[in-house]
């Protein structure tokens, strides 16, 4: 019996291996160095998520597509920027204005900056709540507080969200407050933080300087120099105080998933499909930088897309040359990643395939590049993550066709790095997510084509394109989970640092503390 087991796993193993070392040698150092220079170059400008330069990469990406006689499409949707269009914060007291603040990307001033929160408007009275808000009834009122380093605001979050108050107010004034609403106010021409969801459940959030919180405390016969003196002071200002804001809203955008489709050549299995993602946005230009203002994301996720678009031109051909896939594959590119997963996760709402005919995905996100903190300092790895129960088959497979095909990789353990592959997991899809990790130029100008070693690109590649080949052709599905046992038990945030991640919502959106697009929990019968 025995015997009989390791002769249909070499069948399983040996059959699509007999046709895979010919198109895997044609994955070379200098076919995905041609496509990098240009995908990654400034013409793309940042690929920042609703700016021209992700929706020219979108273009391109479909004009790739259709060169391989595929039918490319759109997957759009709709995004908001988390910052406003413009807001005025109004002070009165006995019902006469005594503060006006104005904020938007051409206007600010030394009395406050909108800081992060929904647009609801608010009018209310006012409650100090010292550094923390604690111990002290802000319900339905502003909640003003001190800036407090030893417990940044978004760890005070979740407690603030509790307690019910209108808005809220930072007191942040280091001396160089107006310095930082001039910073805030060119900040805000960028797109900056995108979201799903028109506006967040958390209240609206100004910094403050101490100028206009004494104007605020002056009723109260308190100043700011007095309370830090006096913590932990908590009291509800004076009645005669009362705050407004008032927020427009910026113009929401559009952007989109790119899609391609390879239908599978056997007539039962192509009704089984796997998906191969990658995102394709990056953060955009910065012109508050000296010198090089444009991200163009070479590692971070140029190779993705590289590598997808060269797989893609693999699996067609094989199909021209009679050799499957049996299965259809779906290449995803998502936008949005570095906003916050939003293109996996409008996709995870919307899929294209149904989640029962999902094989399982291949993510690469930052398949190129080397990570100085590798832990054992090697410059031929790639960081391999799979879900403990979803994807030891798919781990094993690797293992196996990194030796079988002569790639010879160190396979490293993921460290945790986030990526759009989060949103199968939730919807208990098998899947591998592939990257060589936090390169040096991670998230910087200088993440270049000319800093990629493109021989060690290129086995990764080839280790990629081996085990979706396998996935896409051998007989039986990778193993997953029996999807009709599952049912919906409402939504949370994915794992994060701060106190939110257990509470769970009826509806999907977004997280009101972390502020991360919320994900379906299941309960299995």
């Amino acid at each position: 019996m025995k015997f009989l087991l390791l002769l249909a796993l070499a069948v399983v193993l040996v059959y699509p291996n007999t046709d895979l070392h010919r198109y895997q040698q044609q994955i070379t150092a200098d076919t995905l160095s041609a496509r990098l220079d240009f995908f990654a170059s400034d013409f793309f400008e940042g690929r920042e998520t609703g700016a021209r330069g992700q929706k020219l990469a979108a273009h391109y990406l479909v004009s790739e597509y259709r060169q391989l006689g595929l039918s490319p499409s759109f997957q759009s949707f709709t995004v908001y920027r988390r910052t406003p269009k413009q807001t005025r914060l109004e002070v009165t007291i006995d019902n006469r204005r005594v503060a006006s603040s104005t904020f938007s990307a051409e206007h600010h001033d030394d009395l406050s900056f909108f800081y992060t929160g929904g647009f609801a408007e608010a009018s209310g009275g006012v409650v100090f709540g010292g550094s923390v808000g604690e111990k002290v009834d802000y319900n339905g009122k502003w909640l003003m507080i001190l800036e407090d380093e030893s417990t940044p605001f978004i760890n005070q979050r979740s407690a603030i969200m509790k307690g019910k108050p209108k808005g809220v107010l930072i007191v942040s004034d280091d001396g160089k407050f107006a310095e930082r609403a001039a910073q805030a106010s060119l900040d805000a021409k960028r797109l900056g933080g995108l979201s799903l969801v028109e506006s967040s459940d958390f209240p609206p959030t100004f910094a403050i300087s101490t100028k206009l919180a004494d104007q605020l405390l002056a009723p109260s016969k308190q100043t700011i120099a007095n309370l830090k003196k006096q913590k932990p002071a908590v009291f509800e200002l004076d009645k005669s105080v009362k705050v407004t804001a008032a927020v427009e809203r910026s113009a929401p955008l559009t952007t989109e998933n790119v899609v391609a489709l390879i239908e599978g050549v056997d007539p039962k299995l192509k009704q089984e499909v796997l998906v191969i993602s990658s995102h394709y946005d990056h953060l955009g230009i910065n012109p508050a930088l000296k010198g090089d203002q444009i991200f163009n994301g070479a590692a971070d996720d140029g190779s993705g897309v590289v590598a997808s678009l060269e797989l893609a031109r693999l699996f067609v051909k094989a199909k021209q040359d009679g050799h499957g896939p049996r299965r259809s594959i779906l290449f995803i590119h998502f936008s949005g990643e570095e906003k916050g997963l939003l293109g996996s996760t409008y996709y995870s709402q919307r899929p294209i395939i149904p989640w029962e005919r999902t094989v399982a995905d291949i993510n690469m996100d930052g398949v190129a590049g080397v990570d100085a903190k590798h832990p054992t300092q090697s410059k031929n790895y790639i960081y391999i993550l799979g879900h403990e129960e979803l994807s030891t088959e798919l781990v094993d497979l690797n293992k196996r066709l990194n030796q079988e095909t002569g790639v010879n990789l160190e396979l490293t353990p993921n460290q945790g790095f986030g990526s759009d592959h989060y949103n199968f997991e939730v919807q208990f899809i098998p899947y591998l997510y592939y990257s060589t990790g936090l390169t040096e130029k991670y998230h910087q100008p200088g993440d270049e084509p000319n800093t990629i070693d493109y021989e060690h690109f290129a086995r990764v590649v080839r280790l990629i394109f081996a085990t979706a080949w396998q996935v896409a052709n051998q007989d039986v599905r990778v193993r997953g989970v029996d999807r009709s046992r599952l049912s919906l038990d409402g939504y949370t945030c994915r794992p994060c640092p701060f106190a939110c991640d257990d509470t769970v919502y009826n509806q999907p959106g977004e997280c009101p503390v972390c502020g991360m697009a919320l994900a379906p929990r299941y309960k299995r019968s």
